[in-house]
């Protein structure tokens, strides 16, 4: 018995001494991760060892697949970095504790690259291209361009023209868009020449030739143009006559100022749907105070009216006319009516002439001394200006009706908040708003650019200044086939002798061409200019040229 309980306790030491010496249990496992920021797109990867992971883009927390024992060594790497970021980790390296660990920091800012492209055609200095804030100046004759301050990846950009070089106009293509994870070098500038000015024709006054044009040209529907002079030719009061646009000239009548004639033509022609030409003359005609006439393109004139002047009739007529659809005259004259003040008249196609309003001057805050023809409107209306008279005897615009209902529509103040004194016919814009120049007032009392609705709002919209930018504007404004305004001072300029100049509908100012006068040039522009088909400009200078008695010129398309 005792051996056999021997045994017995053996057996069970045995057996409790196999339960206490056997496996333990597996050690606990924890998770590795944290945070991630800035991560936009995709392509990034991470790796601890031989365990990666790749977050998705715009994803803020990251933990790894494999959770790791306490006491074993982490170290957290960047294993590909997606394209326009840059990525680093914090935090990366350790132990890992009895815990899970979180703190590990992925932080993702990005790359930045630079900005730039491609130039042609720059002929002079003075660009300055704008990216925001950052500016560059390339220099005359240059090829490419880039700015100083790189481009963030993902940031917008836009590439514009914030100073025109001093000669010449640039533009912008390609240069709005997102930046890449690459440098950008594929915006594109283009620069056009500068305005290229001549002289087609230089008047020589005398029997044989016209001198000092003022009204400006009419392109006609054959092509060429057609215009008249104030003076010369051998009844000494001017010319009518036609020239190509290469050049050719050809002197088609001569004015004689008489009772069956007129003379000294100020104003404009215009050119009606039956193809002959219509204007005025300032002397001449049954009475010798100016006439209303038509022209053939051969140089064949009729006298449509001669101005008797006094109450019944004005006189002295400077500006052009205008055509309606039934071939009814409008215009003015500089004096004349009841008041001698001057007048607005329609001319039937019969010969009978209407007075629609004999001006009262000043006094009664009426205009007076109208030099400018008239503006047939969208309206149905006629508008006009006076250089005198109104409620501050600085000048108007006024509105007519066919049927002879007027209203003063704008009096100017002239100083320096306003134009005054203006000088030539208005044209309608795009906006169906007017617009016009006065030969005065503004801030340096050299002249305005206005815009002016049918209600009578007036804004100015550029104020001359003699620097280089023109003053006196004496003339109408012509609206160009890309919808800016061109029109031309009589003085300023380099040369102080005039210049022509754009405006945007704002009244953004750009002078195109400074006259020189002499021999080479013209000088004293007046009038209004004619654009082509090609965009090329023409017009008239009062002086300059071989005989400083006056030119035609060109310029080519702005």
């Amino acid at each position: 018995m005792r051996r056999s309980n021997g045994w017995s306790a053996a057996i069970l030491g045995l057996a409790l001494a196999g339960c206490h010496h056997g496996s333990s249990p597996p050690p606990q496992r924890y998770a590795l991760g944290g945070s991630i920021s800035g991560l936009t797109v995709a392509g990034l990867t991470l790796t601890n060892g031989a365990d990666s992971l790749s977050p998705a883009a715009g994803a803020t927390t990251f933990t790894f697949a494999t959770r790791l024992a306490s006491g074993t060594a982490y170290n957290v790497q960047i294993g590909a970095t997606p394209a326009g970021l840059a990525c680093t980790v914090a935090n990366g390296q350790g132990t890992m504790p009895a815990a899970d660990v979180t703190n590990v920091t992925v932080t993702c800012t990005p790359r930045s690259y630079t900005l730039g492209g491609t130039i042609t055609g720059l002929a002079a200095g003075g660009l300055v291209l704008a990216n925001g804030t950052d500016t560059v100046a390339p220099p005359a004759q240059a090829t490419q361009f880039s700015f100083t301050q790189p481009v963030a990846f993902g940031a917008t950009y836009s590439v514009t023209v914030q100073n025109q070089p001093a000669a010449g106009t640039c533009s912008v293509s390609g240069g709005s868009g997102t930046m890449p994870a690459a440098a950008v070098q594929s915006v594109s500038v283009t620069c056009t020449a500068p305005p290229s000015e001549s002289l087609l024709h230089s008047f020589a006054g005398g029997t044989s030739d016209g001198a000092q044009p003022t009204g400006g040209l009419v392109l006609a529907t054959d092509g060429q143009l057609y215009g008249m002079t104030y003076a010369s030719g051998s009844g000494q009061a001017g010319v009518f006559y036609s020239l190509t646009t290469a050049g050719t000239y050809t002197l088609l009548h001569a004015f004689t100022a008489t009772a069956t004639d007129t003379g000294g033509p100020l104003g404009a022609l215009i050119q009606g749907s039956d193809g002959n030409f219509y204007g005025t003359g300032q002397y001449g005609g049954s009475h010798l105070s100016g006439a209303v006439v038509q022209v053939t393109p051969a140089g064949a004139v009729t006298l449509l009216h001669s101005f008797a002047g006094g109450s019944a009739d004005g006189s002295d007529p400077q500006g052009g006319v205008v055509r309606a659809s039934d071939g009814t005259l409008y215009g003015t004259t500089y004096t004349g009516g009841g008041n001698n003040l001057g007048t607005v008249w329609k001319l039937a196609t019969d010969g009978t002439l209407t007075l629609l309003h004999a001006f009262a001057g000043a006094g009664s805050s009426d205009g007076a001394y109208p030099r400018a023809g008239l503006m047939l409107a969208s309206d149905g209306n006629l508008y006009g200006t006076t250089s005198g008279g109104g409620a501050h005897n600085a000048g108007t615009v006024f509105s007519v009706t066919p049927a002879g209902s007027y209203a003063v529509v704008y009096s100017f103040s002239g100083g320096a908040g306003d134009g005054g004194d203006p000088r030539g016919e208005l044209v309608e814009g795009a906006d169906g708003a007017l617009y016009g120049l006065s030969y005065d007032g503004g801030a340096a009392n050299l002249g305005t650019l206005y815009r002016l609705t049918k209600a009578g709002s007036e804004s100015v919209l550029y104020a001359f200044t003699g620097t280089g930018d023109g003053a006196y504007p004496y003339g109408a404004l012509l609206l160009g086939a890309d919808g800016n305004f061109y029109g031309l001072t009589f003085g300023d300029g380099t040369s102080q002798l005039g210049s022509l100049f754009r405006a945007t509908p704002v009244g953004a100012v750009t002078p195109l061409h400074a006259f020189a006068g002499g021999a080479g040039d013209g000088a004293d522009p007046i009038g209004r200019l004619v654009q082509g088909s090609d965009g090329t400009l023409y017009g008239v200078t009062y002086n300059g040229g071989a005989a400083n008695l006056g030119t035609v010129f060109k310029l080519t398309a702005p």
